[in-house]
């Protein structure tokens, strides 16, 4: 599992149970700026930490590292806009094609 993936996961269920990331990060015990970079993907986190955030957020730790779990409509619609963000000028208006075709 990527970095990514797991914050966006972290990050989609705190937003699910209404936490703000201080709040997580307090009942989690962590720093508030380690809990933001986790869920940007940008560090890493100890096994006690994600455990910590797990419990937190009342899932069992594999709800966390499950990589075949059901993703939401949220978490599909920022993986799609990190890929065009990350997509030259081109590939963004292949992307455009694709997706309004589907939606059209």
């Amino acid at each position: 599992m990527d970095l990514k993936q797991l914050g966006l996961r972290i990050k989609d269920l705190r937003k699910k149970r209404k936490l703000t990331q201080d709040e997580l990060s307090e009942a989690a015990e962590m720093n508030g700026k380690h809990l933001g970079e986790v869920e940007r993907g940008l560090i890493n986190i100890s096994i006690q930490n994600l455990d910590k955030i797990a419990q937190s957020l009342g899932v069992p730790l594999l709800t966390l590292l499950d990589v075949d779990h059901q993703k939401s409509k949220e978490e599909l619609s920022r993986e799609i806009e990190s890929m065009v963000h990350s997509s030259s000028y081109e590939q963004a208006q292949l992307i455009h094609r694709v997706v309004s075709d589907i939606v059209s």
